[in-house]
């Protein structure tokens, strides 16, 4: 008896395995493409004044509040962008196909003015998150943080698992909300908006 690749995976293909993969990376660029597309439409923030940019997130790494407008900008243009959604369009589409099981490492959420892209490829809690805003007609600014590994950081930066936000993407936008509320009370978090030297 031969070795059945589709049963080893735990499914049985109908076409041919390579042609399966095939259809896969086509789908992952064409999800890659449908995301850049969005982040085309979303609304161009003011550089020098959106909370987006200018005010601190927590990175659960340092246990500290950082301000995005004090660390060097990363920039990006369209032919970058696709590739900013690749690794997601990737995982996403191994999943549908059934090429991939387990566990997904990737999540993908549209905050309406703003893309966030979280990432964490362990079976611990939190993720890193990638943040997209679109800052002029061809141009986005990349934010990056650490976000749900500290569990100290209790209310102000609750622990959650990036499998739990792919299923349900609002969730991460409802713990932003929340977390934000918190903090707005938190002294550091003052403090730290007070560092800031572009906003009044």
């Amino acid at each position: 008896m031969g070795w059945d690749m589709g049963r080893w995976l735990g499914w049985t293909p109908k076409k041919d395995v390579r042609r399966l993969f095939q259809e896969a990376d086509e789908l992952a660029a064409k999800l890659a493409d449908e995301w850049t597309a969005r982040a085309k439409e979303m609304p161009i923030q003011d550089p020098d004044s959106s909370d987006l940019l200018h005010m601190p997130v927590y990175d659960c790494a340092t246990d500290l509040y950082e301000l995005p407008c004090a660390a060097p900008r990363k920039q990006l243009s369209t032919p970058e962008l696709p590739d900013i959604f690749r690794g997601w369009a990737d995982e996403e589409t191994r999943h549908r196909t059934g090429v991939m099981i387990g566990p997904r490492a990737h999540a993908l959420i549209d905050g309406r003015d703003f893309v966030d892209l979280l990432y964490n490829q362990t079976h611990e809690p939190g993720a890193c998150v990638t943040r997209i805003v679109r800052v002029g007609e061809d141009l986005w600014n990349e934010l990056g943080w650490r976000s749900g590994m500290r569990p100290s950081a209790g209310g102000l930066d609750p622990q959650f698992h990036v499998t739990q936000i792919a299923a349900k993407p609002s969730l991460w936008l409802a713990r932003e909300m929340a977390t934000l509320t918190r903090r707005r009370a938190e002294p550091d978090w003052i403090r730290a908006c007070r560092l800031c030297t572009h906003r009044p």
